[in-house]
């Protein structure tokens, strides 16, 4: 039996790389952390009014 798959289009070890390991493989594009934080603290000022953000802090800070 003849493998269908050529090992020059495939990488031996696909978990340990860090962009695509086929051609056919979707685009792995690195994020950008404080970019994804600072727009998650957005949304939460936007939907919480000051007063209940600071109470979660405060419930936050106790708790760890």
């Amino acid at each position: 039996m003849i493998n269908p798959i050529d090992k020059d289009k495939v990488a031996e070890n696909p978990g340990l790389i860090a962009y695509p390991h086929t051609i056919g493989s979707a685009i792995i594009k690195p994020e950008n952390v404080g970019k994804i934080k600072s727009r998650g603290l957005s949304v939460i000022y936007k939907q919480t009014d000051m007063g209940k953000l600071n109470r979660l802090k405060t419930k936050r800070s106790g708790v760890c």
